[in-house]
C-alpha cells in the first residue's frame, strides 16, 4: 500500500513539474527529467497489480498479463505515447506465451479452469481490438497495431484449437479443424488485410496440419481415428493445390513452385489410400496395387491439360511402381484366385484407360489446334 501511494505521489509530481516547466517556457534538463519520469510512470501503471497476482493467485498470472495488455492498449489510445506502443507489443508477446504455456500445462494435468478462462478472455479481447480498430475494413492496414493484428491471427488459431480440444478431447478433430482454420485464413478474401503479410506461413501450416491425416493413417497410428481425417485432408489439399487463382499462383511461387506442390500432394494421396487399404482389407497388397494403377491413370489424364504436363514423370513413376509391385510381391504372395482377379482387374483398367485417353487426347488436340492457328 505504501509503495502504491509513493508511486501516485511521484506520478503527480512529475505531471505537475512538467506542466509548470512548460508554462515557464523552460527547455532545460529539468523538464526532460519530468517527462522521462512521467513516461516511466505510464509504463509501470499496467504492471502494478502483477506482483500481487503472482503471489496470491499464480494460476491466474497469464490472465493478469492480458489485463495489463488491455490497460496498456487503453492508455495508448488515450495518451498516444510511443513508449506505450512498444510496451503493448512486449505485453502481447509475454501474455500470449503465458497463455500457450498454461494451456499446454492444463493438457499435462495442470489446472484447466484458469487456462480456459485466459484463452476465452484473450480471444474476445483480440477480436474486440480488431473490431474497434476496423482492421478488416481497409485493403491495407495503416493502424499502429498492424503488427499485433498479423500475429494475432496465429494466436487466435491456437486458442480455437485449444478450446476445441477442451470440448472434444479428440486430437484428430482438433488437428483437422486447425488445418481448416489455416485454409480459411489463406483463402477467405475478407480476411486478407490481416492475413496477407503471413500468407505463406498460413499456407504451410495448413499443408502440414492437413497432411498429418494421410501420414498417420499410413503409419497405422490411431488409424481408425485418422481415416475420415485423411479423406477430408485429401479433398481440401486437392483444392489448395489445383485451384486456379492469382492468390494461389503467388503462394506456389513462394513455396517452391507448382510442380513441388503437385508432387507433395500426390505423395499424400498415396499415403492416404495405402493406409486405408492396410486398415480395411486383409489382403491389402493387391488392393494397393490396383489403387496405385488407378492413381497413375488419373495423373496421366491430368497431363492432357498443359497446366499439369509436369506430372507426366509422376504418372510414369506410378506405373513403374505398380508393375514392380505386381511382379515381385503380389504374384508370389497372393493365392491363385486373387492373382487371377488382380490381373483381370489391372488389364481391364488399362484397356478402359487407353481407350478413353485416346479419345480425350484427340479432343484436346482438336480444341488446341484452332487456337494455335
Amino acid at each position: 500500500m505504501l509503495t502504491n501511494c509513493a508511486f501516485v505521489v511521484a506520478l503527480a509530481s512529475a505531471w505537475v513539474a512538467e506542466w509548470i516547466y512548460e508554462k515557464a517556457d523552460d527547455d532545460g534538463y529539468l523538464i526532460l527529467v519530468a517527462r522521462l519520469t512521467r513516461t516511466l510512470a505510464y509504463l509501470v501503471i499496467p504492471l502494478l497489480f502483477l506482483p500481487t497476482v503472482e503471489q496470491r493467485f499464480p494460476e491466474f498470472l497469464a490472465l493478469a498479463l492480458w489485463g495489463s495488455f488491455l490497460i496498456c492498449w487503453i492508455m495508448h489510445r488515450i495518451l498516444n505515447n510511443p513508449s506505450l506502443l512498444y510496451e503493448l507489443r512486449s505485453l502481447f508477446a509475454v501474455a500470449a506465451s503465458a497463455a500457450i504455456y498454461s494451456a499446454i500445462d492444463a493438457i499435462s494435468g495442470g489446472p484447466g479452469g484458469p487456462a480456459l478462462i485466459t484463452i476465452v478472455a484473450s480471444t474476445v479481447l483480440l477480436l474486440a481490438m480488431h473490431w474497434l480498430e476496423k482492421s478488416l475494413s481497409a485493403k491495407r492496414i495503416e493502424s499502429e497495431y498492424r503488427h499485433l493484428f498479423w500475429v494475432s491471427v496465429h494466436y487466435i488459431g491456437f486458442c480455437a484449437s485449444a478450446l476445441l480440444y477442451a470440448l472434444t478431447d479428440h486430437v484428430t478433430v482438433t488437428v483437422l479443424i486447425a488445418g481448416l482454420y489455416y485454409v480459411a485464413v489463406s483463402y477467405v478474401v475478407i480476411l486478407q488485410p490481416v492475413t496477407k503479410p503471413s500468407l505463406s506461413v498460413s499456407h504451410k501450416l495448413a499443408f502440414f496440419l492437413l497432411g498429418l491425416g494421410p501420414v498417420m493413417t499410413l503409419l497405422g497410428i490411431w488409424s481408425d481415428a485418422w481415416l475420415g481425417f485423411a479423406l477430408v485432408s485429401v479433398v481440401v489439399l486437392g483444392f489448395m493445390v489445383h485451384v486456379r487463382s492469382t492468390h494461389n499462383r503467388v503462394l506456389t511461387k513462394k513455396l517452391g513452385g507448382q510442380t513441388i506442390q503437385f508432387w507433395l500432394y500426390h505423395g499424400l494421396v498415396m499415403a492416404c489410400y495405402l493406409g486405408i487399404s492396410n486398415t480395411l482389407f486383409e489382403e491389402w497388397s493387391v488392393v494397393t496395387t490396383i489403387a496405385l494403377l488407378l492413381h497413375a491413370v488419373v495423373v496421366l489424364f491430368l497431363t492432357l491439360n498443359p497446366r499439369f504436363k509436369a506430372l507426366l514423370r509422376l504418372s510414369l513413376l506410378l506405373y513403374g511402381m505398380t508393375t514392380l509391385k505386381l511382379l515381385l510381391l503380389d504374384l508370389d504372395d497372393a493365392s491363385t484366385p486373387v492373382r487371377v482377379g488382380a490381373l483381370m482387374a489391372i488389364g481391364l483398367i488399362l484397356m478402359i484407360a487407353a481407350y478413353y485417353y485416346q479419345k480425350m487426347a484427340e479432343k484436346y488436340g482438336a480444341g488446341t489446334a484452332p487456337a494455335a492457328s
